[in-house]
Order: C-alpha cells, then sequence, then structure tokens
C-alpha cells in the first residue's frame, strides 16, 4: 500500500503515473492499494508552495508463507508435513499467483465505480 501525506491540491498535482500501464491516477491524500514494484511509476508535479509525500508499506512474501507453512520455515515443513499437506501446498502454488492478481483492479472495473468485494 502507498499513502499520500502532505499539503497539495490533488486535483492540480500529484498524481500516480503508471508508465507501463499508460495511466495517470488521481492521487488524493489517503491510501492506494496497489503492486507498484511490478509497474514503473512515479508523480506528476505539484505547485512550488505545495508538499507531497508518499509512505509506503511492504510486506516480504517470507511472512505469508511462513503463515501458509503452520507457523515453520519451508525447510521445516517439508521435514515435518504430512504427504496430504505437501500435496495440497503444491496445488495452491499452481493458482496463487493468478488469485492474487485477480483480486487488484482491472481498467473496466475502475471506470465502474467502487464496488464491495463479496465475502
Amino acid at each position: 500500500a502507498i499513502t499520500a501525506l502532505g499539503w497539495f491540491d490533488p486535483d492540480l498535482g500529484g498524481h500516480l503515473t503508471l508508465w507501463d500501464l499508460k495511466l495517470v491516477i488521481r492521487f488524493p491524500l489517503g491510501p492506494l492499494f496497489s503492486y507498484l514494484p511490478i509497474v514503473r511509476h512515479s508523480n506528476l508535479l505539484i505547485r512550488a508552495q505545495e508538499k507531497h509525500f508518499s509512505f509506503v508499506r511492504y510486506t516480504a512474501g517470507g511472512l505469508f508463507r511462513w503463515i501458509r507453512n503452520g507457523f515453520k520455515t519451508d525447510e521445516a515443513f517439508e521435514n515435518t508435513g504430512t504427504r496430504e499437506e505437501k500435496m495440497e501446498r503444491t496445488k495452491e502454488a499452481k493458482t496463487r499467483w493468478e488469485k492474487g492478481v485477480a483480486m487488484y483492479s482491472t481498467v473496466d472495473s475502475l471506470k465502474s465505480g467502487p464496488s464491495v468485494p463479496s465475502i
């Protein structure tokens, strides 16, 4: 997640530019959830008297693996997991990336407005 902070007019500057997607997104104060490491990005200029800061939060993938492995390292899971657990993890790994990417917005979904995900 990335959060815009500071004193600036988000209608006049500070927009988030996603170069690879050829998108410019209005970026007002507050959080934006995005997987920015895979997309080249920058912010548009703001006026001289304004200030714009970005606060980025990142979680290492190892933390998610630790939880998925039942609070064990990959090595410990391999040494102690049952055959069924290992088969399930292998099956899940084949679709994990696609499921993760599917959680992000598409250009069409952004154009259609906000939605609440079903639980």
